[in-house]
Protein backbone atom coordinates (compact mmCIF):
# COMPACT_ATOMS: atom_id res chain seq x y z
CA UNK A 1 0.00 0.00 0.00
CA UNK A 2 1.07 3.54 -0.56
CA UNK A 3 -0.18 6.69 1.11
CA UNK A 4 0.12 10.13 -0.39
CA UNK A 5 -1.46 13.58 -0.49
CA UNK A 6 -2.32 15.73 -3.46
CA UNK A 7 -2.40 19.46 -3.91
CA UNK A 8 -5.88 20.79 -3.26
CA UNK A 9 -7.04 17.70 -1.30
CA UNK A 10 -6.90 17.74 2.48
CA UNK A 11 -7.22 13.97 2.93
CA UNK A 12 -4.54 11.29 2.71
CA UNK A 13 -5.05 8.95 -0.24
CA UNK A 14 -4.39 5.22 0.18
CA UNK A 15 -3.68 3.03 -2.84
CA UNK A 16 -2.86 -0.63 -3.41
CA UNK A 17 -0.89 -2.14 -6.25
CA UNK A 18 -3.28 -2.91 -9.10
CA UNK A 19 -1.43 -4.94 -11.70
CA UNK A 20 -2.12 -8.51 -12.72
CA UNK A 21 0.11 -11.43 -11.83
CA UNK A 22 2.26 -13.29 -14.35
CA UNK A 23 0.08 -16.40 -13.92
CA UNK A 24 -3.13 -14.44 -14.57
CA UNK A 25 -1.75 -12.88 -17.74
CA UNK A 26 -0.55 -16.25 -19.03
CA UNK A 27 -3.69 -18.27 -18.24
CA UNK A 28 -6.55 -15.78 -17.84
CA UNK A 29 -9.44 -15.55 -20.29
CA UNK A 30 -9.24 -11.75 -20.26
CA UNK A 31 -5.69 -11.84 -21.66
CA UNK A 32 -6.16 -14.06 -24.74
CA UNK A 33 -5.75 -11.14 -27.17
CA UNK A 34 -2.67 -9.97 -25.31
CA UNK A 35 -1.08 -13.39 -25.83
CA UNK A 36 -1.86 -13.27 -29.55
CA UNK A 37 -0.33 -9.80 -29.84
CA UNK A 38 2.77 -10.98 -27.98
CA UNK A 39 3.17 -13.91 -30.39
CA UNK A 40 2.81 -11.57 -33.35
CA UNK A 41 5.40 -9.17 -31.96
CA UNK A 42 7.73 -12.09 -31.24
CA UNK A 43 7.68 -12.90 -34.96
CA UNK A 44 8.48 -9.28 -35.83
CA UNK A 45 11.43 -9.24 -33.45
CA UNK A 46 12.77 -12.53 -34.83
CA UNK A 47 12.52 -11.10 -38.35
CA UNK A 48 14.54 -8.04 -37.31
CA UNK A 49 17.08 -10.23 -35.55
CA UNK A 50 17.55 -12.42 -38.63
CA UNK A 51 18.00 -9.32 -40.82
CA UNK A 52 20.62 -7.98 -38.41
CA UNK A 53 22.42 -11.33 -38.38
CA UNK A 54 22.27 -11.59 -42.18
CA UNK A 55 24.23 -8.39 -42.81
CA UNK A 56 26.77 -9.19 -40.09
CA UNK A 57 29.16 -6.57 -38.78
CA UNK A 58 28.18 -4.00 -41.44
CA UNK A 59 25.15 -3.36 -39.22
CA UNK A 60 27.38 -1.12 -37.09
CA UNK A 61 28.09 1.17 -40.06
CA UNK A 62 24.49 2.43 -40.28
CA UNK A 63 23.75 5.99 -39.21
CA UNK A 64 20.52 4.97 -37.46
CA UNK A 65 19.31 2.03 -35.42
CA UNK A 66 17.85 -0.28 -38.07
CA UNK A 67 16.29 -2.81 -35.70
CA UNK A 68 13.07 -0.78 -35.12
CA UNK A 69 12.78 -0.21 -38.87
CA UNK A 70 13.04 -3.94 -39.54
CA UNK A 71 10.59 -4.69 -36.71
CA UNK A 72 8.09 -2.40 -38.42
CA UNK A 73 8.67 -4.17 -41.71
CA UNK A 74 8.11 -7.49 -40.00
CA UNK A 75 4.86 -6.17 -38.56
CA UNK A 76 3.62 -5.38 -42.06
CA UNK A 77 4.58 -8.86 -43.26
CA UNK A 78 2.93 -10.71 -40.40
Amino acid sequence: MSFYTRVGIDKVIMRTKGSSTKYTIKNGQNFVKLGLHQLEWQGCVKFAQSMRDAIGETYRLADINLTPVWSGMGNKIV
